[in-house]
């Protein structure tokens, strides 16, 4: 399949397609004034910085990408710029009875006919820390 074209004959990397498709069984977050790191059942990790600047980092392949996060009431927005004129934006909040972690993806490629969302819905832990989350069913 040549042209950087993958399997959906779209030029959006297998990494990113895996990342849309990942569905953690549960989050672990933790929070801090300056970050916020969301670890999922598989213990990979990412790290927003809520302060509105841009922050760049590299994915698995070694490409540039640059995340920028803000806090917008209570709700966490991460902006991110992907290789290939792709954007992910997530949402993080939580319900209006606060229980229950409410997480929106989208992602948006000049390869597809139009944007890509995904809506994700965790019950806050019992038996865990208040900033934890797993799905609900």
């Amino acid at each position: 399949m040549g042209g950087g074209r993958n399997r959906t004959g779209s030029t959006v990397s297998s990494e990113e397609w895996d990342r849309l498709a990942a569905n953690p069984k549960y989050l672990r977050i933790d929070q801090r004034s300056d970050q916020v790191v969301i670890i999922d059942d598989s213990d990979n990790s990412r790290t927003f910085y809520p302060d509105g600047k841009k922050h760049d980092d590299k994915d698995q392949d070694g490409a540039k990408i640059t995340t920028k996060a803000s806090w917008e009431s209570d709700v966490l927005t991460a902006e991110t710029k992907l290789p290939h004129s792709e954007k992910l934006t997530e949402t993080f909040r939580l319900n209006d009875d606060g229980k229950q972690l409410i997480i929106v993806s989208r992602f948006e490629a000049p390869s597809l006919n139009g944007p890509l969302s995904i809506r994700r819905v965790y019950d806050l832990s019992k038996q865990a820390a208040p900033s934890s989350a797993t799905p609900s069913k």
